[in-house]
């Protein structure tokens, strides 16, 4: 049976997802959530081969939902260019990553033609593989920018991940 979600609560809000999806007959298809082919400002729900995942064409999307926590009604989930904050999106200059290219964000005023992130302790971003591809999904490494974090298993589910930076 596969695991079907992956939930990620942080003080981080950008990050780049390496996973694979074991398939019965032992072979491992590696994909990438990079958000490169999605503009700048753009609020996502989903991504899918060609549309912010890279990698080998896998049928069906995994969807995207950050909740952020001033706003819980709307999904806050949104693409920041990292690589050129104050010209290309938004002006959060603390998200800066040199060649880290598109990055998911919370966002923090829901404006996407300014894409700043929340900087808050209580951000949740949930990815749901339920309608991608078969088999069992693996993540290989998450890339998070502007801090460091610590992994542990929650709830002794193995599809839910939380990440906590900080004191």
């Amino acid at each position: 049976m596969k695991n079907s979600s992956l939930s990620i609560a942080a003080t981080l809000v950008i990050l780049l997802l390496l996973f694979s999806v074991a398939k019965a007959e032992g072979t491992s298809i590696t994909s990438i959530i990079d958000f490169e082919s999605l503009p700048d400002g753009a609020f996502v729900t989903e991504v899918k081969s060609g549309h912010g995942l890279s990698g080998m064409d896998v049928p069906g999307s995994i969807s995207i939902v950050a909740v952020n926590p001033a706003r819980r009604d709307l999904n806050a989930a949104m693409i920041f260019n990292a690589e050129c904050p104050g010209r290309c999106s938004g002006n959060d200059v603390s998200l800066e990553a040199g060649e880290a290219g598109k990055a998911l964000i919370a966002s923090a005023d829901f404006d996407p033609s300014d894409p700043d992130s929340a900087d808050l302790t209580s951000l949740v971003f949930d990815f749901d593989f339920s309608k991608w591809g078969t088999g069992e999904v693996s993540v290989r490494s998450i890339d998070l920018i502007n801090g460091s974090g610590v992994f542990k298993r929650a709830g002794n589910s193995p599809s839910i991940l939380e990440l906590f930076t900080g004191g």
